[in-house]
């Protein structure tokens, strides 16, 4: 483990108990139960109408905000309209990314920075708000808005049905290439958005992993869990492993996929980004040195490198049929 992540762990470890994740428990038992019996299943792609603002331009680049009603209707009222922020290059693109969010990303800060690149290489991007986070917490106060297992659940199938709601938004309505991609849970839900798709999309899942159990029955996470019985636990552990990116067939075009993983990560072991790509034929998966932090701190062009290559990898798959 890299020393950024153990020193990490030991933040985690040491915080206050208000910061812990699903202090009040699973949620509901039976709703817990239906997102298990889910979790290898693949909706229809909701059909979604965007409102933009007024775009602003910001360094030589346009900066628009929008919203729509999510289509997943089990989230809490406060998290039911998806935000979303888009940065283009002021010449216009052709590509466009959609960047999804990591684990407690509240704002669209980190993501922006890579956005800011991406838009220097003439792709345009997209970040997603997260359902639970920033303006769209079920509750203001500050602390973990992640109380209960069913929270988790509920975010997760949401992120992953507006992700493809919006793929084929801007695909279809407004004419991108489109990719997905996304850092760490992020990187994790672009991999399942990317999987779920019927017609071909740039996939750079960067810091993936194939399932949640590989994450949050690891060191780094499992130190932040409030659970209070070996019996919810157990269940938690259960819907965890249920939920595995290898429960689905291969879409067609995963030979369009750049994946990234570091070897040192502390979060996402790299046996699980290596999990994604055995599983997906023609995949191209980059190992690159230190852990999970410094990768996105330190190794950026690494990162931007890989979703640029899954653009030329789509074009260049798309060409040969």
């Amino acid at each position: 483990m890299h020393w950024l992540d153990r020193a990490a762990v030991k933040v985690i470890e040491r915080g206050p108990s208000r910061l812990r994740f699903f202090k009040e428990g699973l949620g509901d038992p039976d709703e817990l139960q239906w997102f298990q019996e889910q979790a290898a299943t693949s909706w229809p792609i909701a059909d979604i109408d965007v409102v933009w603002g007024n775009p602003t331009l910001r360094g030589g680049m346009v900066v628009t905000e929008g919203w729509f009603e999510s289509p997943f209707v089990f989230l809490p009222d406060r998290a039911r309209i998806a935000r979303l922020r888009r940065i283009e290059p002021q010449d216009g693109a052709e590509r466009c990314a959609v960047i999804l969010a990591a684990w407690n990303d509240q704002n669209y800060r980190t993501r922006g920075k890579l956005a800011t690149r991406l838009a220097e290489m003439g792709i345009a991007s997209v970040m997603l708000e997260n359902p639970y986070y920033g303006l769209r917490r079920p509750s203001p106060e500050p602390w973990q808005s992640i109380r209960t297992v069913v929270d988790l659940a509920r975010m997760g199938r949401a992120v992953i049905e507006e992700g493809r709601a919006l793929v084929t938004y801007f695909r279809n309505r407004l004419g991108y290439t489109v990719g997905i991609t996304g850092y760490s849970m992020g990187g994790a839900h672009a991999a399942y958005v990317a999987t779920t798709m019927p017609d071909p999309v740039a996939a750079a899942p960067l810091a993936p992993s194939h399932s949640p159990a590989a994450v949050f029955k690891g060191k780094a996470l499992s130190v932040g869990v409030g659970l209070s019985s070996d019996h919810d636990t157990a269940r938690f552990h259960r819907y965890l492993e249920s939920v595995s990116l290898l429960n689905f067939e291969p879409p067609p075009h995963t030979a369009a996929a750049v994946l990234v993983a570091a070897s040192d990560d502390g979060y996402v072991p790299e046996e699980s980004a290596r999990a994604i790509h055995e599983h997906w034929p023609g995949s191209k998966l980059v190992i690159t040195g230190g852990g999970h932090a410094s990768l996105l701190v330190a190794r950026k062009p690494v990162l931007l490198r890989a979703i640029r290559d899954s653009f030329d990898r789509l074009h260049a798959l798309e060409r040969s049929q």
